[in-house]
């Protein structure tokens, strides 16, 4: 067992609270023990999934899916959860949860997150990503809100890591300052979505090192990528490959060594590829094959 697998996580948290000691959880995956890149992808519904799913994500040997489990105040569909969360482990997979959250105010955030920690431990969850966008971006409380969630979260579910994955602008040091010995978010994993490779570029450079001032703590990094699909209009939500003098996913993966990434609902092309990309099968296999799987400090 790893010093950073989710199983060794749960068990050095556990320990330490049994002995009524504070923890700063995050230091087991920013601190500098040996980890490396990991690929996940994002699941929204059971529906969407190809026939094959199960075995296809395991074959393909994603270090994580990361399943929809929570709407707000309700478990999301929790009847599909059960069934995608039994194949996935009959298979190997590690499991994350994600929640869509609203957080308009302190009592909201906090009803959402006693769900969500309901939901982690229910299901016996290592990660959980918090997925809040315009609704909690958009209050006035925001800073509050998202403390709260995360303190509430943490008392009820100490042994899963909270991921951050919420639009860059709202997310301040405070926030992540706020909880005491341990960072309110886990994780940092803010959203590379676009449809100009200059501006991924830009958003990876910005938002990945927002929280990287000298001589503080780091809080690892994550990507949220979009899978290079194209939309009804014609526009295509990013780009593997380089164009020109400007980087592609390939590139910002191998400059930037993140803690992980995550495919944002990659199913939908899955397995095909487009004028401008390959399938977000063969984006992983080449990905794997140029980082080497290698760990990083």
């Amino acid at each position: 067992m790893s010093p950073s697998s989710p199983s060794s996580k749960r068990n050095a948290v556990a320990m330490v609270a049994a002995a009524g000691v504070g923890i700063v959880v995050w230091q087991l995956l920013g601190g500098r023990a040996a980890r490396r890149t990991r690929y996940g992808i994002v699941v929204w519904q059971l529906s969407q999934l190809p026939a094959g799913w199960a075995d296809l994500f395991a074959k393909q040997a994603w270090d994580f899916v990361s399943i929809k489990v929570c709407d707000g105040r309700r478990q999301f569909k929790p009847d599909d959860v059960f069934a995608m969360v039994r194949e996935l482990r009959q298979r190997g997979v590690a499991v994350h949860g994600w929640g869509f959250h609203y957080c308009r105010t302190v009592e909201a955030a906090v009803a959402e997150a006693r769900v969500a920690a309901h939901v982690c431990n229910h299901y016996g969850l290592s990660d959980y990503h918090w997925n809040a966008e315009k609704h909690w971006s958009g209050s006035d409380d925001r800073v509050r809100a998202a403390v709260a969630f995360a303190r509430e979260f943490h008392r009820l579910a100490p042994q899963t890591l909270l991921w951050a994955n919420c639009y860059s602008g709202p997310m301040t040091r405070e926030i992540l300052r706020s909880c005491g010995v341990r960072p309110c978010f886990d994780v940092w994993e803010p959203m590379m979505y676009g449809t100009r490779a200059s501006t991924i570029d830009r958003h990876t450079r910005r938002r990945l090192n927002k929280f990287g001032g000298a001589g503080e703590a780091q809080v690892p990094r994550a990507m949220m990528v979009g899978t290079g699909k194209t939309d009804s209009e014609g526009q295509t939500w990013g780009f593997f490959n380089d164009r020109g003098a400007v980087p592609g996913l390939l590139t910002l993966v191998q400059r930037e060594q993140p803690y992980a990434v995550s495919y944002w609902r990659a199913p939908s092309n899955l397995l095909t590829g487009n004028a401008e990309n390959p399938s977000v099968a063969e984006q992983l296999r080449v990905m794997q094959a140029a980082t080497g799987r290698r760990e990083v400090a």
